[in-house]
């Protein structure tokens, strides 16, 4: 029974402590639980004024912890909500940091965008440009071309017995051209053989089919390898030379140094 006391004076003890409470809204819900639950016990506020001036116990009394402990959770709660302003107001910051670099961002990307379509257009331009001038260029290659191909030769005018003058509008004399004098026919190289008794002396020797020409040799020739020097196409330095070989005869140049005159013995 004491114990159901207790609960009573505890819920009504609460009740009455959120009247004071700075929030209207909730010292009228106290308020009215506080009618309810007298009106519940079959009691009003004068058993209730009643009930306050008696004396209660002392070992009773737990205000003062209760409200320490209230203290501190509102300490708390107000760091916390300290905290929670400092994070935003930063959250804000870094926002407002990466909203300015998106638009300088923006800003370059639309200038270099810009710098970009004047670079196309003025290389446009220029190639026309230079389209055009070569375009004239040619035109007037093809004009030139096709003026030299109509105008006639100058015609020979008589000036004299024995001897022609062009007609042009050149009011210098015309200067006689002199006669000109028929080449002489150069004689046709021969092959006649100039030695016979000749050899590849000393070491080996290179065939060739021009004289000095490393891309047109032909065969690689032996020590005493029988040659036959011919009279014709004679350069300095080489000899032409008739060679029996076992693909054929050969006819080709060899260094006049690689060749001697046939040794006793030789095969």
């Amino acid at each position: 029974m004491d114990s159901t006391k207790d609960k009573d004076r505890e819920h009504i003890a609460k009740l009455v402590r959120l009247m004071g409470s700075d929030h209207e809204g909730e010292a009228t819900a106290a308020l009215r639980k506080l009618q309810g639950a007298l009106r519940q016990r079959g009691l009003n506020f004068n058993d209730l004024g009643h009930w306050i001036t008696q004396p209660a116990p002392a070992a009773t009394r737990t205000a003062p912890a209760d409200h320490t402990a209230c203290n501190r959770r509102a300490n708390d709660l107000t760091r916390q909500n300290q905290q929670l302003t400092l994070s935003l107001r930063e959250a804000q910051a870094q926002l407002a940091a990466a909203h300015a670099a998106a638009q300088k961002a923006e800003a370059r990307v639309v200038q270099v965008t810009t710098e970009g379509e004047a670079i196309r257009r003025q290389g446009r331009r220029h190639w026309w440009a230079h389209g055009a001038a070569g375009a004239l260029v040619c035109a007037l290659a093809v004009l030139i071309s096709v003026q030299s191909r109509t105008v006639p030769p100058p015609r020979p005018v008589a000036t004299g017995p024995g001897s022609h003058q062009m007609a042009t509008d050149d009011p210098r004399p015309a200067v006689p051209a002199k006669p000109r004098v028929p080449a002489k026919p150069m004689p046709a190289p021969t092959d006649a053989v100039l030695r016979r008794d000749s050899e590849i002396a000393g070491r080996t020797a290179y065939l060739y089919g021009s004289p000095g020409r490393e891309e047109t040799i032909d065969i690689l020739l032996t020590p005493h390898t029988p040659v036959e020097v011919l009279a014709g196409d004679v350069v300095p330095g080489w000899l032409r030379v008739h060679v029996e070989t076992e693909d054929g005869d050969k006819v080709g140049y060899v260094q006049a140094g690689r060749i001697g005159p046939r040794t006793a013995g030789a095969p």
